[in-house]
């Protein structure tokens, strides 16, 4: 749950500007956070631990849904329904380069997957963020 606000948060922050072309158009598009995903990655070694993240997973679901969203736009910018603030974003050389709207930089995220239902990204903490398209 903790990886869940950070993830939303260092995303809330960040700014884009558009770059290669097909992960460009791939992430334009509004993604909320992939509980389902987070819960069936989770290198988890004894089943108390597995229950305990299986409730967890099944209360944040009643309680944030899919409220958490983070709206792409194809002209790089990006904001998220839990801030007004906008920001900038761009692909290059597989990473997301996330940056204030100024253009200062804030975070170079690699993109472990994409695809246009699914969008994993690696911050380097050792939590990958899971995000799933919106429908």
């Amino acid at each position: 749950m903790k990886y869940i606000y950070k993830g939303a948060c260092v995303l809330t922050l960040l700014l884009l500007v558009v770059a290669c072309a097909d992960k460009s158009e791939l992430i334009a598009r509004s993604w909320t956070i992939d509980l389902d995903a987070i819960q069936a990655n989770a290198k988890l070694k004894n089943e108390a631990d597995r229950a305990k993240l299986a409730e967890s997973t099944k209360a944040m679901k009643n309680l944030i849904g899919e409220q958490v969203t983070y709206k792409f736009e194809a002209d790089g910018t990006m904001t998220a329904a839990s801030s007004p603030d906008l920001v900038r974003w761009k692909v290059a050389d597989g990473k997301l380069l996330l940056m204030t709207k100024d253009g200062g930089f804030v975070k170079r995220v690699t993109i472990k997957k994409l695809t246009k239902n699914q969008l994993v990204l690696d911050f380097k903490d050792g939590k990958p963020m899971y995000l799933k398209a919106k429908k």
